[in-house]
């Protein structure tokens, strides 16, 4: 499987995030901001059947996309081998499947995306968006310590 998983770990909080989530000692606080992140990079997973988009798992460590070609969407490349199927009969684009069970590697032919999003899609959310998600994860973790008393 070729699933995209992301481990989210204390780099990617300020410190006061880091001193709420550690006041929350809580898998449901990771887990609720890792869904934030995955929220918010939403806008900036390709999309051409939605699948991909769709197909996110967040947990408290890491977030995750499940599908068999999320890997290579997140880096960007076209990997090998693979061989041609034939074409969309919707769009008469070619389409290729790689062998199961043969080691793939990557290329340097980038990948072209849809409308919407592209390769590394955290890391271009956090860029553009680093802030906003600052705010919305400390409001949240907050949110969660007036919620819970502390």
């Amino acid at each position: 499987m070729a699933w995209m998983r992301i481990r989210i770990d204390d780099s990617y909080f300020t410190q006061l995030e880091l001193e709420l989530l550690s006041t929350l000692n809580s898998d449901r606080a990771r887990r609720g901001v890792n869904k934030i992140i995955a929220d918010m990079c939403y806008p900036y997973v390709p999309v051409k059947t939605g699948n991909l988009r769709d197909s996110v798992a967040v947990g408290p460590k890491e977030i995750q996309w499940r599908t068999e070609y999320a890997r290579y969407q997140y880096y960007g490349f076209v990997y090998r081998p693979n061989f041609f199927i034939g074409y969309n009969p919707d769009t008469g684009e070619a389409m290729f499947r790689s062998p199961k069970g043969k080691l793939k590697y990557p290329t340097s032919i980038p990948l072209t995306y849809h409308k919407g999003g592209g390769a590394f899609w955290l890391e271009t959310m956090l860029a553009q968006k680093s802030a906003e998600m600052d705010k919305r994860i400390t409001d949240y973790l907050v949110d969660e310590c007036k919620r819970r008393g502390l």
